[in-house]
């Protein structure tokens, strides 16, 4: 209903501009835009104050539209099991399961007897919620991998390779995306337990997750060098100088050409290939211990495809991640 009223109140403004809307002596937003153009050259600023108020008026409807809705719970998934989340953290309902916690207790114990094992995923579960109730998309997945190990894991389209790489830096969106079961042990902490701000600093620090569109997960709207920089920084206490020489340092040596120029580079300056490449060395920023390539060659061609997949197994070995 808000936003009905919104498109009427700009129906009404534009009929009243064109002369078709409400006539004199009436009022109307658009009629004073109108009588406003007469003036436009000596008195420009008349124009502004109908133009705004009918811009707030038709926020104000949506705004009020968009707060009783929420009151009354109309927007969200019509289940009880419906969840608030919080941007850039998936939230985690492990409580309610009895299995979750007959499960987390011993991978805690497996993980610190174990000092081999860098990353334990154990009875891993992820659930969306939606409005015809909770869907199961990752069921009791487990997995361990070591220094140095490559590990892969194979499904058909669907089958929720992606949330489980998602959720084991809880990246998956809340809402409508939950995980209900399971822990994710890394260095002997569960990453399901620590907070956002635990999460930042284990994030590009020490996993760091290689994306499979390079041009929607690299901002359009800044350098790959501003890019680069910021995650250097963030994470390294280092000037802005050594911080440049160290992105320039990892877009040579993901096999970039000519490094220092293309740090000037927008994305959608560079080929696919290349976005990939640089993907992969803003993943490297931070030596991490642990990648996480999800799907690193898709919408590449073949030659393309060899040669990030023979880029990542050499500096898998050099780096020993």
């Amino acid at each position: 209903a808000s936003l009905a009223i919104g498109f009427a109140l700009i129906a009404e403004a534009q009929l009243s501009l064109l002369g078709y809307g409400v006539q004199r002596p009436q009022a109307s937003w658009g009629g004073m835009i109108q009588d406003a153009r007469i003036d436009l050259l000596e008195h420009p600023w008349q124009v502004f104050i109908p133009s705004l108020a009918l811009v707030f008026t038709i926020l104000a409807f949506n705004t009020l539209g968009d707060g009783i809705r929420d009151a009354l719970g109309l927007g969200g998934p019509k289940c009880k099991q419906a969840l608030k989340g919080r941007l850039g953290i998936t939230t985690v309902v492990r409580d309610g399961s009895a299995e979750a916690g007959a499960v987390a207790a011993p991978a805690k114990a497996d993980a610190d007897a174990d000092r081999d094992v860098l990353l334990r995923v154990s009875d891993l579960s992820v659930e969306f919620v939606t409005d015809a109730g909770p869907v199961t998309v990752v069921d009791h997945v487990s997995f361990d991998i070591a220094p140095g190990e490559v590990v892969g894991i194979v499904g058909e389209s669907g089958s929720g390779k992606t949330v489980s790489s998602l959720a084991v830096m809880r990246l998956v969106p809340s809402p409508p995306g939950r995980i209900t079961s399971g822990s994710v042990m890394f260095d002997g902490r569960d990453l399901l337990d620590l907070s956002m701000k635990e999460l930042r600093q284990v994030r590009g620090n020490d996993i760091a997750m290689m994306f499979q569109d390079p041009m929607t997960s690299l901002n359009p709207a800044f350098t790959i060098g501003t890019q680069l920089v910021d995650t250097i920084r963030l994470h390294r206490p280092m000037s802005k100088q050594a911080a440049r020489a160290r992105a320039e340092e990892l877009l040579a040596l993901t096999g970039i050409p000519d490094p220092a120029r293309r740090l000037r580079d927008y994305p959608h300056q560079l080929s696919g290939g290349m976005r990939q490449r640089a993907l992969l060395a803003l993943a490297l920023s931070c030596e991490p211990r642990l990648l996480i390539a999800d799907e690193p060659t898709t919408a590449l061609d073949v030659t393309v495809q060899a040669q990030i997949l023979d880029l990542l197994r050499s500096l898998q070995q050099r780096l020993d991640m």
